[in-house]
């Protein structure tokens, strides 16, 4: 008797509280919906925050998403419009989960990202964001502001990086937590220079032809930058190709080599995979079948199209070892490769 008599005091208390806070939050969503018509954005969006923490609403997210965008702060305002989706959403309130939705499609242009790229990863290595952990080679939507990007490993000096963004801008940092420690009562060394964000790599590669029972192998060398999201690359490529005799075909040739460059762009969504796209120009050297003494050998240009379906990126980006997908045309010809590469960014 005394357990249910304490159960039932302890059930209506907890009811008073819960009330208690409803009542609050309420009071603070006014008061914060009349400072965001008076224009006092700061203070209005500090009460609808505290309204949001009391009594979480999807209403409340998309009051307080406008004032966050009015504020300028567009990342902010569109994980409030997203949040104020799901809620919606998951609640069974379809009309208001579309004006979520809409609201936050419409910032979507507006977003500044920001890009943290690693070069020669330490183990144990931790990047920090205003004092936050941050994600590593992603673009991140963030409010345009200063922040502070730290950098710390074992064994390491750490050093701190300062970018302002402005609003819409996609900026990218670059760190390398290579700078070795400072011994006890050695002086410091001399301050690092800045971290790389270009690199040079030498590749092999072999494949097989599409239409014919072709072989290819080869050689490459790329010359990397890092942009926001994913690096542009510029390849030079040395190959060559062998083709099948046939004896009812003797105009068909045997041998080619061949020597193009292209511009790629790399899209890294995940620190060790990628995904690739470019355009080359190039020429080959054929080769003509000894069987046929009425043909010369023949040197043609070409260009040629090449998708990048997986990239895997180990050793910290050091290595790359791709599946490439390229097609090549030269005059009403089209030939269409499959290669696999290796590439090792020594510099």
């Amino acid at each position: 008797m005394l357990v249910l008599r304490a159960l039932t005091i302890i059930a209506l208390a907890l009811s008073r509280l819960a009330y208690a806070d409803d009542v609050v939050a309420e009071a603070e969503f006014r008061e914060g919906r009349r400072l965001l018509q008076a224009n006092q954005l700061d203070e209005a969006c500090a009460a609808l925050g505290r309204s949001q923490a009391l009594d979480p609403r999807s209403g409340t997210l998309l009051n307080l998403g406008d004032c966050l965008a009015r504020r300028g702060l567009t990342a902010s305002a569109h994980a409030s419009f997203v949040e104020a989706g799901v809620r919606a959403r998951f609640a069974g309130d379809e009309r208001r989960a579309a004006e979520a939705e809409r609201r936050a499609s419409v910032l979507v242009p507006e977003l500044a990202r920001l890009t943290v790229m690693v070069s020669g990863v330490v183990e144990g290595t931790l990047i920090t964001r205003n004092g936050a952990p941050v994600e590593w080679n992603t673009a991140i939507p963030v409010d345009p502001g200063e922040y502070t990007i730290a950098v710390r490993a074992p064994g390491h000096r750490g050093y701190t990086h300062t970018q302002t963004i402005a609003a819409r801008q996609q900026a990218l940092v670059v760190v390398e937590p290579r700078v070795p420690a400072v011994a006890s009562g050695s002086p410091p060394p001399p301050s690092p220079p800045p971290p790389r964000a270009r690199s040079l790599g030498l590749g092999l590669l072999v494949g097989a032809g599409v239409q014919r029972e072709n072989v290819v192998a080869g050689a490459r060398i790329s010359g990397a930058v890092a942009v926001p999201g994913g690096t542009l690359r510029a390849i030079g490529m040395l190959s060559f190709s062998q083709y099948p005799d046939d004896s009812a075909d003797l105009t068909l040739r045997t041998r080619t080599y061949s020597f193009g460059c292209s511009a790629d762009y790399v899209w890294q969504p995940h620190v060790r995979v990628g995904i690739g796209a470019g355009i080359g120009i190039g020429v080959d050297y054929d080769v003509v079948n000894r069987h046929d003494p009425m043909r010369q050998n023949d040197l043609g240009a070409f260009w040629a199209l090449r998708a990048s379906p997986a990239i895997l990126r180990l050793r910290g980006g050091a290595v790359e070892v791709g599946l490439h997908v390229q097609v090549q045309i030269a005059g009403d010809e089209l030939i269409t490769n499959g290669i696999g590469a290796v590439d090792w960014y020594l510099w």
